[in-house]
């Protein structure tokens, strides 16, 4: 059972592989504009995955999931990343499954770009997943 009172962090991007530079900062306009609308809680930050660089989203709330994973969707997102705030825990998560892959620990990895090939810079601050043991969630959070 899912639940909305543990604090979340959703983060994820418009950007796809097979889009020219300009189609993917459309989208990735396109969407901060559907997030202000609808009066989600966001902020811009930079991600790197599978060492592709884009700009991303980080999405605040638990009770946001439901909407970041439509939008994930819409956009043909193959993955985005959840952080339970209260630990940290972080997850991956293919659009309309909910099996989370756990993938460690949400840790800073201080302020140079780490060799890992997924990061999220954040505040000058990069992020990586320290890959840390845990249980995979086959139904979702």
């Amino acid at each position: 059972m899912r639940d909305f009172n543990t604090p979340r962090l959703y983060f994820f991007s418009a950007h796809t592989e097979i889009n020219s530079k300009l189609k993917n900062r459309e989208a990735h306009q396109e969407l901060g504009a559907i997030l202000e609308e609808r009066g989600i809680p966001f902020r811009e930050v930079e991600g790197c995955y599978l060492g592709i660089l884009e700009p991303s989203y980080m999405v605040v709330g638990a009770s946001h999931g439901p909407t970041v994973d439509r939008l994930a969707r819409l956009f043909r997102q193959q993955t985005y990343l959840v952080v339970t705030e209260n630990d940290r825990t972080a997850y991956l998560v293919k659009p309309g499954d909910t099996y989370h892959q756990h993938l460690g620990k949400f840790v800073a990895a201080g302020t140079l770009e780490p060799s890992e090939d997924s990061w999220t810079l954040c505040d000058g601050v990069y992020y990586i997943c320290d890959g840390s043991e845990g249980p995979d969630l086959p139904g979702g959070l």
